[in-house]
Parts: C-alpha cells; structure tokens; sequence
C-alpha cells in the first residue's frame, strides 16, 4: 500500500515527516497553516 499510494505523491509533498512527527517538522507546518489562515482573513 505503502508503495502504490505513499511513494508516489512523495514529490509533492513540501514537508515530509520520515518516520512520524517530530518537533521541528510540527513548528513548520503549524507556522505554515497559519500564515495561510492570516492571508484569507486579510482577503
């Protein structure tokens, strides 16, 4: 499964989590997510 559905969409990903979640991947995506909240509040 891992192959046919993971693998596969890899190259688009712009964070990957190798092996779970880890502190400094979190802080990136959660600084992330809420850059992009900010910008649809402001229109």
């Amino acid at each position: 499964m891992h192959k046919q559905f993971i693998e596969p969409t890899k190259r688009n990903a712009n964070v990957i989590l190798p092996h779970g979640a880890n502190g400094p991947a979190v802080d990136i995506i959660t600084t992330k997510v809420r850059s992009l909240l900010q910008e649809m509040e402001r229109g």
